[in-house]
């Protein structure tokens, strides 16, 4: 029931299950030059929260803001970890990705 909620690259947060965020953490701790910008964001914006017996958590007004979410949003399952979307934006980025297609390179990788 512990999490960690962050910013990441784009208009949404991710959400890292304890043991996956330790990994990250980790991982994130090696980076050094250019990598430091990267660990300032996700480290420097991490939260810890737990999830209540309803499974919700409360996302602090910082984040919130980040991620510009408003009224309604969608959680989206990514491997080890979640991620946080406003719902119009999620919408937009799905017809996005859509309509730009496979790339070229994955097509083979994705038996496409």
């Amino acid at each position: 029931s512990k999490l960690t909620v962050t910013r990441h690259y784009g208009p949404f947060l991710r959400v890292y299950p304890l043991p996956e965020w330790e990994r990250m953490r980790e991982l994130l701790s090696k980076l050094t030059g250019e990598g430091e910008k990267v660990r300032r964001l996700i480290v420097g914006s991490a939260d810890s929260v737990e999830m209540d017996g309803a499974g919700r958590i409360l996302i602090s007004p910082i984040l919130r803001k980040a991620a510009r979410l408003d009224r309604r949003v969608v959680l989206v399952g990514d491997l080890q970890r979640l991620e946080i979307w406003d719902e119009e934006t999620h919408s937009r980025y799905l017809d996005e990705q859509a309509e730009a297609g496979i790339p070229e390179a994955l097509r083979n990788a994705l038996g496409f």
